[in-house]
C-alpha cells in the first residue's frame, strides 16, 4: 500500500521499492517521509538474517539517503562502520559510489547496504570482513581517496582533488605532486586523465567532506 499525504515521487519511490522490499513502508515523520521496516538479508538465494533499518533523505529524494539500524544489534562506534552521534552506518564513501554512477534507492540497498550488514553478520561470527575495509573517518577518505588518484599524503590528495574540480588547469601552475616543477612538466597527462575520469563535483564533494574534519 502506497503511503498518502507525501509528494508522488516519494509515492513511486515506494511502489518500487516494495516491489523488492515489501516490508519497508513509507512513514512521515516530523513533516519528512522516511522507511522504516525489516530489511532481508540474502545470500546465494537464501534469506539468513533480517534487521530493522530507518532510511531517511536529509539531501532530497535524488541523493544517498541516511541509513540506520534501529534494532540495536549493532554498536554505535567506527568499529562497526556506525556514525556514533547519528547511528548512520557507513557503506562506502559516498563520491566513490557516485563516481560508479548514481544508484536507485533498490540498487543501493541490494548493493553497498546489502554488503554492511552482510559484513556484520560475518564478524560477529568471529570472521574478518569479507569485503576489506578502510579506517574511518578522515583516515578512510584519504585512503580511498589516495587509492582513487594514485598518491598517499593528504597534501597530494587535496592538490589533485583542487585541480580535478577546477574549471580549467593552467600548464604554469606548480605540479601537484609537490616538487618543484610546473604542471606541463610534470604530471599533466595524469591530471588530465583524472579530468576525464572523474566529474568535477565529485572532487569537490570530497575537498568539501575533508575539509570536515581537523
Amino acid at each position: 500500500m502506497v503511503a498518502s499525504g507525501v509528494a508522488p515521487s516519494y509515492q513511486r519511490l515506494e511502489a518500487e521499492v516494495q516491489r523488492s522490499y515489501p516490508d519497508l513502508r513509507l512513514v512521515v515523520r516530523n513533516d519528512q517521509p522516511l522507511f522504516r521496516g525489516s530489511f532481508p538479508i540474502r545470500h546465494e538465494g537464501d534469506e539468513i538474517d533480517r534487521f530493522q533499518i530507518e532510511i531517511s533523505f536529509p539531501d532530497g529524494i535524488n541523493r544517498l539517503p541516511a541509513i540506520r539500524e534501529v534494532g540495536g544489534r549493532i554498536l554505535r562506534d567506527s568499529d562497526h562502520h556506525v556514525n556514533a552521534s547519528n547511528g548512520d552506518i557507513c557503506t562506502d564513501v559516498p563520491e566513490l559510489i557516485l563516481l560508479r554512477g548514481q544508484p536507485s534507492l533498490v540498487e543501493y540497498l541490494d548493493g553497498a547496504v546489502r554488503n554492511f550488514f552482510l559484513s556484520q553478520i560475518i564478524v560477529a561470527s568471529g570472521k574478518t570482513w569479507p569485503f576489506g575495509q578502510w579506517e574511518h573517518a578522515k583516515k578512510g577518505l584519504l585512503q580511498a581517496y589516495g587509492e582513487l588518484l594514485g598518491v598517499v599524503e593528504e597534501r597530494q590528495i587535496r592538490a589533485y582533488l583542487d585541480y580535478v574540480a577546477s574549471k580549467k588547469t593552467k600548464g604554469h601552475w606548480p605540479c601537484p605532486c609537490g616538487n618543484t616543477k610546473r604542471l606541463r612538466d610534470c604530471h599533466a597527462k595524469q591530471v588530465a586523465e583524472l579530468r576525464e575520469r572523474i566529474p568535477r563535483r565529485i572532487a569537490a564533494s570530497a575537498l568539501k567532506r575533508l575539509d570536515g574534519y581537523p
